[in-house]
């Protein structure tokens, strides 16, 4: 080393100029070193809680599912116990509607038993004919009387039919021939005797009939006057 160069090396400035870069130097090594060493231990850091956050998610859906579990059986558990109570409940009121209904039942059996019968208004056999509680009927409508008062008007329509026409005839004339008057007068019949209008109206079908057969039999087809 030429004398000039190893003297300039050796003086006070050169040597504080080096320790100054080697202090830096050094310092800048020391500060990569602490931001390694920063960097590994956030990283260990962040991996923790990210190990930690994992760890305890599992836990909590471990615990969510176990409660779950444990919800649905005690629920499915309850289910069945009221699907029981239900089914018990509904059989017990089914079998106590079906004795109610036998009940009853048999109260409307015993009931219509102990109700006088019905007297017949016709004797058995053909043509109809009207028994005691008929004429009954018949005389609490007066129908004698309205039958001889209607039957002239009503014998030319039935010239020439054969019994059991004039039996149709009269049938259908009481059905939708009667005067508003004549049809509330049955009506209050049939509420007094406690039967239905449709047997009143049987009632005169068969008055009607008599009359008119009668008057056919007589030779009635004449003029009114002639009668």
């Amino acid at each position: 080393m030429p004398a000039w160069l190893n003297q300039w090396l050796y003086t006070p400035a050169i040597i504080i100029a080096i320790l100054a870069v080697g202090t830096l130097v050094w310092k800048f090594g020391a500060w990569c070193s602490s931001v390694n060493h920063d960097r590994a231990r956030l990283k260990r850091d962040a991996d923790k809680i990210r190990s930690d956050w994992k760890e305890q998610s599992d836990r909590d859906r471990a615990a969510w599912k176990e409660r779950s579990d444990r919800d649905r059986a005690a629920w499915k558990e309850q289910s069945d116990r009221d699907r029981a109570a239900w089914k018990e409940q509904l059989d017990e009121d089914r079998a106590v509607l079906q004795k109610f209904m036998k009940e009853i039942r048999l109260d409307i059996k015993n009931i219509f038993l102990r109700l006088p019968a019905t007297p017949q208004l016709f004797e058995s056999g053909s043509p109809l004919r009207l028994t005691e509680f008929g004429h009954a009927i018949a005389n609490d409508l007066d129908a004698h009387g309205w039958a001889k008062d209607l039957a002239p008007d009503l014998l030319g329509m039935v010239e020439g039919m054969q019994p059991f026409e004039v039996d149709e005839f009269s049938e259908k004339h009481v059905e939708s021939g009667l005067s508003q008057e004549f049809a509330r007068r049955v009506a209050k019949c049939a509420f007094d005797f406690g039967i239905e209008r449709s047997t009143v109206r049987r009632v005169l079908r068969v008055v009607l009939r008599d009359q008119l057969l009668a008057r056919i039999e007589a030779g009635g087809t004449h003029s009114r006057q002639a009668i």
